[in-house]
């Protein structure tokens, strides 16, 4: 029961819990029923019996809704995080795109349908050099190997691309 009230609310559960858990059995305690009748002994070593029992709840539920109170915390500032990345990713007027090993975009921002008038998801997992100009695909291929090869870790370049008229943009 504790357990399951810390995991639906945290810190809060598992102290309500415990406290639930502590009342119903003092009080089952005292008119010697429930579990602890099992326990031998006099009435000081039952209600000893119990107050360990109790201490145990607590020790084990708290820190399983800190826990959770945290994560919980953290998943909400993560959450937060990314609506502000893709708010500014969504936003800015420049393609800015992820590709595969194998030259296969794997993320693109919306800037690439404002300038190519083409459809971010017919152009994923297609290879980027199927829409830049055939000059500029050398250049291209040789940045892209360097990246590859790690001798760089990141690549700024201007290509001509067709847009979806066919015209070239740059």
């Amino acid at each position: 029961f504790v357990l399951l009230a810390t995991m639906r609310l945290g810190p809060i559960g598992a102290a309500a819990g415990t406290l639930i858990v502590a009342i119903v059995g003092g009080m089952a305690t005292a008119l010697d029923a429930g579990p602890l009748v099992l326990v031998s002994g006099s009435p000081l070593e039952r209600a000893l019996a119990f107050q360990f029992f109790i201490a145990t709840i607590a020790v084990t539920a708290l820190p399983i809704g800190a826990f959770l109170a945290q994560r919980n915390r953290l998943m909400r500032s993560l959450q937060q995080r990314e609506r502000e990345y893709r708010g500014v990713v969504d936003n800015v007027d420049e393609v800015i795109f992820r590709t595969d090993a194998k030259g296969r975009w794997t993320f693109l921002n919306p800037a690439w349908s404002r300038v190519t008038g083409m459809a971010v998801g017919d152009a994923i997992n297609r290879s980027f050099l199927s829409f830049v100009h055939p000059d500029d695909r050398p250049p291209a291929l040789a940045n892209l190997a360097e990246l590859y090869a790690r001798k760089r870790e990141d690549c700024r370049q201007d290509l001509r691309f067709t847009d979806a008229n066919g015209d070239v943009r740059w």
